[in-house]
């Protein structure tokens, strides 16, 4: 489990409904299936530092898909701090990921989540520095 640190401005009601929702979304990308994954991102989502270009859902998906293709393979957020402002939660922390039992991905990254009808979503991920995905 993640350890999560939550501002003054996020409510104790929210952030047990976020901490539910993120651990939800981290065993999603940790299920060799991944069938709900798409559910967590919002479709006009965009994240950087995976390539050199910045990638849409659909290209996310595929590459965090590919990486998890092995059961060896896992995704940790070891530490996250979450704020609020306005209406988007920015989290930021460590990523890390394990293919095939190695340490081949470890950066820093800014996750901006948004809630729109009673759900999270991922609206934009930014890793430090830019991770190379060869799988």
């Amino acid at each position: 489990e993640s350890k999560m640190d939550f501002d003054n401005t996020i409510d104790t009601e929210t952030r047990f409904a976020f901490r539910k929702w993120f651990q939800s979304y981290i065993d999603s990308l940790n299920s060799l299936e991944q069938s709900n994954l798409e559910a967590y991102i919002s479709d006009a989502a965009v994240a950087e530092g995976f390539e050199d270009f910045i990638l849409q859902k659909p290209e996310l998906i595929k590459i965090l898909k590919d990486f998890r293709s092995s059961s060896s393979s896992l995704f940790l957020f070891p530490h996250i701090k979450v704020k609020f402002q306005g209406y988007l939660f920015s989290l930021t922390g460590n990523f890390q990921g394990y293919y095939e039992g190695v340490l081949s991905w470890d950066g820093d990254i800014e996750i901006k989540v948004i809630k729109q009808a009673e759900q999270f979503v991922i609206v934009a991920q930014k890793f430090y520095p830019r991770l190379m995905v060869r799988v």
